[in-house]
C-alpha cells in the first residue's frame, strides 16, 4: 500500500511549507532587547536596572512572567 500526501500536486506548497517553518523560531531583536533587559536585571538589580532602561517595575516584572510562561523560550 503507497501513503500519499493530501498535497500532491499542489504548486509551491513545499515552497511555503519550507518558508513558514524557517520563520517559526527566529527571535526578533525586541525579545533578544527584552532579555539583555532581563539578564541585566538578574546581575546588576533592580534600582540600576530601572536607572539604566526606561522602563517601569510593573512591565519588568510582566517580562519575567511571560518568559516563565513560555518555559524560558524567547
Amino acid at each position: 500500500m503507497k501513503i500519499q500526501s493530501i498535497y500532491r500536486g499542489i504548486k509551491g506548497f513545499v515552497k511555503l511549507y519550507e518558508y513558514g517553518y524557517k520563520y517559526t523560531y527566529i527571535i526578533t531583536e525586541k525579545a533578544k532587547y527584552k532579555a539583555k533587559v532581563l539578564i541585566f536585571w538578574e546581575k546588576h538589580g533592580l534600582v540600576a536596572t530601572l536607572d539604566a532602561f526606561p522602563y517601569k517595575r510593573s512591565t519588568l516584572f510582566l517580562w519575567k512572567k511571560e518568559l516563565k510562561q513560555e518555559d524560558g523560550k524567547l
